[in-house]
């Protein structure tokens, strides 16, 4: 439409359906949930290289991130409430660091400094207050703080 990739994501409550466009993504976008979004109707998207979040149920609106546009952006975690996101991003240029991280809905981020994740990372889980991450050179990452230490291993 009009020279623009877009993609769409489906936001469905019980038999009702609606749709949602991600403008500037191409192919499937991931999405990721706030707890309270039947109440809140935040939601993020992301493709590849954007990442995008809805409040309302007319479309996403593209959040700008810090890393690199060459960049390969793998994952999305939200922690707690949904205002504490961690990205996992793979693929950057030389040697910076790849899990970032917001404490405020993805309006600012920041670099998570630990050289576990100097060559990027790849995916994130979540379960009983702990992280994983998993990293490029097949290694896993753990956080059971939040995400304010890393290590290997959990403790």
């Amino acid at each position: 439409e009009g020279g623009q990739l877009k993609s769409t994501v489906f936001s469905c409550s019980e038999a009702m359906c609606t749709w949602m466009r991600v403008h500037g993504g191409t192919g499937a976008p991931k999405v990721r949930l706030r707890p309270d979004f039947a109440r809140s109707n935040v939601a993020y998207a992301f493709t590849d290289h954007h990442l995008y979040r809805s409040s309302d149920v007319w479309g996403f609106s593209r959040i700008e991130t810090p890393w690199p546009a060459e960049s390969r952006f793998r994952d999305l975690a939200l922690v707690g409430s949904g205002d504490t996101l961690f990205a996992a991003v793979h693929a950057i240029a030389d040697a910076e660091e790849g899990l970032y991280r917001s404490d405020d809905g993805g309006a600012t981020w920041s670099r998570v400094r630990s050289p576990l994740f100097r060559q990027g990372a790849a995916s994130i889980s979540i379960a009983d207050g702990r992280m994983l991450v998993s990293l490029p050179d097949k290694g896993l990452a753990c956080s059971s703080d939040g995400g304010r230490r890393w290590s290997r291993r959990c403790a």
